[in-house]
């Protein structure tokens, strides 16, 4: 069955699963995963995703340990790249400590980076933030490759 088939299916209840279980849906490495990136996309969003997948993710995301989780780390960067609402709430939610709450770890290096591959206006509001930490960014890219990609957007 193909995914969109698959989506109206479940378009009744999928407000109520991702509330309730977003940080699962994150770090799932399976179906599920797929199944969040494939509904925020363009083209393929759910009815009203767009009101309440960006703060669902902003609130899994309490937890630092998600940007440096295996699966979430590449759920999230899909999600930001396919989804501008969600790059935004993510921006509004760590303006003022991207690289601290985010960017800590080289996995979460790579969800900034997600963030700057936009060209819009949040992707230009991170990398103005981005541009302050350069020098750390800098140092640390010689070891870590999500900081190398990060400082190809500065």
């Amino acid at each position: 069955m193909p995914q969109n088939e698959l989506t109206q299916f479940v378009a009744d209840n999928f407000k109520e699963l991702v509330e309730q279980h977003c940080a699962e849906l994150l770090t799932s490495g399976g179906a599920a995963g797929r199944f969040l990136r494939a509904i925020s996309g363009e083209g393929r969003k759910l009815n009203d995703c767009d009101d309440y997948l960006p703060k669902c993710v902003v609130e899994a995301c309490q937890s630092e340990s998600i940007f440096d989780h295996t699966h979430a780390h590449k759920t999230l960067q899909k999600i930001i790249e396919a989804n501008a609402a969600v790059s935004a709430a993510m921006f509004g939610a760590y303006k003022t400590n991207l690289m601290t709450k985010i960017g800590s770890t080289n996995r979460g290096a790579f969800v900034l980076a997600s963030m700057c591959k936009n060209n819009d206006e949040t992707s230009k509001n991170v990398v103005k933030e981005m541009v302050k930490s350069k020098k750390d960014i800098e140092k640390r890219a010689k070891k870590e490759k999500g900081c190398e990609v990060l400082l190809k957007f500065l």
